[in-house]
């Protein structure tokens, strides 16, 4: 309201990454090839990578709101440059 944001940008993203993990871990538990003796050991190889998109998407929150759109635009093609690069190394 009036420009309020009326969430927690970090309450939002961790609840969108919980989903994501509960997700992935029902998709890999009710494959039909699981193994169910490997599947329960499985789950904590997904904590990293929901952890990684929990900070990365929180760091996202705060450049929208400290940087100005002209430069965030410039930001946001510049990494496409820097992963170009590192493909060519």
């Amino acid at each position: 309201v009036k420009g309020q944001v009326l969430f927690d940008p970090v309450e939002a993203t961790l609840y969108a990454e919980m989903v994501k993990l509960a997700i992935s871990i029902v998709w890999t538990v009710s494959s039909p090839a699981a193994d169910p003796i490997q599947v329960r050991g499985m789950w904590p190889a997904f904590l990293p990578a929901a952890m990684g998109y929990f900070a990365v998407n929180n760091l996202r929150f705060e450049l929208v709101r400290i940087v100005n759109p002209g430069l965030l635009v410039l930001l946001w093609n510049l990494k496409i440059v820097v992963i170009a690069a590192l493909y060519a190394l």
